[in-house]
Parts: structure tokens; sequence; C-alpha cells
């Protein structure tokens, strides 16, 4: 039983980094992405967009896609990623890093012991100058889902291993949980 339990833990651990990797891949450079939206100008929508990301960097593939279909944009988008500290505790934290084209990547940080509680977190975030005239109450919340296909095209796992983590991802809790 012992054996079984380890291999779906170094499923479960192989397969997240190679998706990890792989969305690393296709995800677009931040200076590229806001030349392309400086250039091509999108029809901007009025408010604000918060879009939930895991990464520190990159513009998260959910906006790329969203503006690629839709071809537009809100007036100010947030990039939002939260992160466990190794504190159990810590004071409310916010670091905002402005990308440009109206976009700015919001980090809030927690401790382990903390629930993470983002709209707490974004109304910290919106009473910095930087973030003026944001409502936190008003914001379009975009929650990205993953959905996992094997097709045995990216190397480090076998397909049938490929298949076993995309049953296991899709019964996996949801982000925005």
């Amino acid at each position: 039983m012992a054996g079984v339990v380890a291999f779906l833990m170094l499923t479960w651990r192989t397969g997240y980094a190679l998706l990890a990797q792989e969305r690393s891949r296709l995800r677009q450079r931040e200076d590229d992405f806001v030349d392309w939206v400086l250039e091509n100008r999108p029809i901007r929508l009025p408010g604000a967009a918060a879009i939930f990301t895991a990464a520190s960097s990159g513009i998260p593939l959910a906006l790329t896609h969203h503006l690629r279909h839709n071809r537009v944009l809100h007036e100010r988008v947030l990039l939002v990623s939260a992160a466990i500290t190794d504190a159990p505790r810590v004071d409310p934290l916010v670091t905002l890093v402005p990308v440009g084209a109206g976009i700015t990547r919001v980090a809030l940080h927690f401790g382990f012991m903390e629930h993470p509680d983002v709209m707490d977190g974004l109304k910290l975030a919106c009473r910095d100058p930087a973030l003026r005239g944001i409502d936190p109450e008003q914001i379009t919340y975009y929650f990205p889902r993953v959905m996992v296909v094997a097709n045995g095209k990216v190397p480090g796992m076998a397909v049938w291993r490929e298949r076993l983590f995309a049953a296991m991802h899709l019964n996996a809790n949801l982000p925005a949980a």
C-alpha cells in the first residue's frame, strides 16, 4: 500500500513539474506582450480585471487567450498571485510591480499558518496610489482552470503515467477554491 501511495505522489510531483515547465515555455514575456498591446491597441473596456496566476513572471495564458479570442482588454489588469512564506504569520504584505499598458503584477504574501484571504489582500493593494480608483468589489475576476490532456508529446513521463496524472489533476481542488 505504501508503494502505491509513494508512486502516486511521485507521479503527481513529476507531472506537476512537467506541467509547470510546459506552461512556462508557452507563457509570453511581459515586455513582448506590452509591446503587442501598444502596437495593436485592442478595445479597452472600462474598469479592472484580476487574473489569478501562480507564476511570478510572464503573462498568464488565460490573458493571452482572452485577448486573442475577444480582442478586448480591460483598462486596468491585475495579475494576482499569492505567495506562502516560511513564517507562520506575516503582517499584511502586498508587492506591486508595474508591467506596462495598464497591467500591474500584484503579489500577496501570507504565512503558512494563515488562511489566505485574497479579497482582503486586494483591498490592501487598492489603497496604494498606483491602483487608485480600483474598487475590489467591481473588479472582473478570472480564475483559469488548467485542463491536462495526456498526449505523449512532452518528454519525461510515459503516456500511461500522463493519463494517470491527468486524472489526478482533474480531481484536484480548483485553484479558485
